[in-house]
């Protein structure tokens, strides 16, 4: 289907809507004719597409995927009006300056999805030459996130040596669905009185959260490099 409407060459602002979030496409096209909102998915990676159209109308929703269904062929003169609206639109609502891509936590989710050990290979490679940015993706490797996936007995093992204050702030950043994994970890007593810090803790500012977090992340990485827990892979790999 890709290879039906897809030039030698995209132009230069559907390259660019291609890396961007599908929040910030769909707030590029959402008040577009179906028609165009349909060549525009096509041009996308599946999974970025279904999730632009999955947050559209649900009376635009079937109008696109019909449009999906009969399309054939797309010009290049259709895909240079698109291209231009994109680049409309892109210059309305980012400006003129640079659009953010990139960075550490985007380096980070490569080397995660990735096959292969690439963290043990690519990041002595780019500390080679920069050392800063190779700690900075290291940082961003090993998500809070990723600790609700700890088995009960590593969960208690990191519980041990948790401040109890920043285990409490890092879980107020938390929804309450995603507590649960803690505080199996704990005893009933324990656990209920971490709920209820969290209850009267005031308002904390996202940066609070975050350093409070990333205490805990660290703590976490130490235990697993000394062997203490196993994080992630079954093979002791914590990436």
């Amino acid at each position: 289907m890709m290879l039906r409407i897809e030039p030698e060459a995209r132009p230069r602002a559907i390259e660019m809507a291609r890396w961007l979030a599908p929040s910030l496409v769909l707030k590029l096209v959402e008040d577009e004719h179906p028609q165009v909102i349909a060549a525009l998915l096509l041009m996308l990676e599946p999974e970025p597409a279904a999730e632009v159209l999955s947050a559209l109308p649900e009376a635009s929703q079937s109008a696109v995927v019909a449009r999906v269904g009969r399309m054939n062929a797309v010009s290049t003169q259709a895909m240079g009006m698109i291209d231009n609206l994109l680049s409309q639109r892109i210059g309305a609502n980012f400006g003129a300056s640079a659009l953010t891509l990139g960075g550490p936590r985007e380096a980070a989710n490569l080397i995660n999805l990735a096959e292969g050990d690439l963290r043990n290979t690519v990041l002595p490679a780019i500390a080679q030459s920069d050392r800063s940015l190779a700690d900075a993706i290291e940082e961003e490797l090993f998500t809070f996130e990723m600790l609700l996936d700890l088995d009960p007995m590593n969960m208690g093992r990191l519980l041990r040596d948790v401040d109890n204050e920043a285990l409490v702030d890092a879980l107020k950043g938390l929804p309450d669905a995603n507590r649960g994994p803690f505080f199996a970890a704990m005893s009933s007593r324990a656990a209920d009185g971490v709920r209820d810090e969290i209850e009267l803790r005031g308002r904390l500012a996202k940066s609070e959260v975050q350093a409070a977090q990333r205490k805990v992340v660290d703590l976490a990485r130490n235990l697993a490099e000394q062997g203490e827990i196993s994080l992630g892979a079954d093979d002791g790999e914590f990436v």
